[in-house]
């Protein structure tokens, strides 16, 4: 048996370089795995954060805006293109890679990504510099790298150019279409 990950449309999550970077910090998604009680937590008041989700929560503090509306693809991507930075909260999870398709698309996007570091997601996504790790349902490591994130200019400036360049490298539909058509030619080999 072979595992091959999903990739994304890479011709429809880009990186737009004439958008500039605005100031909140972006996150998404409904999923039952997705953690915004320790966002919130880390986040505080110290920054803006902008969540698009379908998923009931309380209202947070001011400096947080909690966007429940249906967007369009074009609207998700031009957020990921001008945040700072996307956060993808996800639950501890030993086997399941939640959160691994708004990761990709913010990343193809030049978003740098702030992950949990659960097992799959590490193996997935460890070697692309434009991730970067927290320990999960743990406020205080969010809260450390989002400080290490936020207003360090570097780590956009890098996520523009090696988000998308890994995610076209590794997790692109062409890879993953790549990588179908020679899982079903090994196998019918074994025939």
């Amino acid at each position: 048996a072979q595992v091959v990950h999903f990739g994304v449309d890479t011709r429809f999550w880009h990186c737009n370089h004439v958008l500039e970077r605005l100031d909140f910090i972006f996150s998404v998604g409904n999923d039952l795995n997705r953690d915004y009680d320790t966002l919130l937590k880390a986040v505080g008041r110290d920054h803006n954060l902008h969540i698009l989700t379908q998923k009931r929560m309380d209202s947070g503090p001011q400096n947080v805006k909690i966007d429940r509306r249906w967007l369009a693809d074009y609207e998700l991507r031009e957020l990921y293109q001008t945040a700072q930075f996307t956060i993808i909260p996800v639950k501890r999870l030993e086997y399941e890679a939640s959160g691994l398709s708004t990761a990709l698309q913010a990343l193809a996007c030049g978003s740098p990504v702030l992950i949990p570091s659960n097992p799959s997601l590490v193996e997935l996504l460890s070697d692309c510099p434009a991730v970067h790790f927290y320990s999960p349902e743990k406020p205080s490591s969010l809260r450390d790298q989002i400080a290490k994130l936020a207003g360090t200019q570097h780590f956009a400036d890098d996520a523009r150019l090696k988000g998308p360049q890994f995610v076209a490298e590794r997790m692109s539909y062409e890879r993953f279409s790549q990588r179908v058509v020679k899982v079903l030619s090994d196998s019918s080999d074994h025939l």
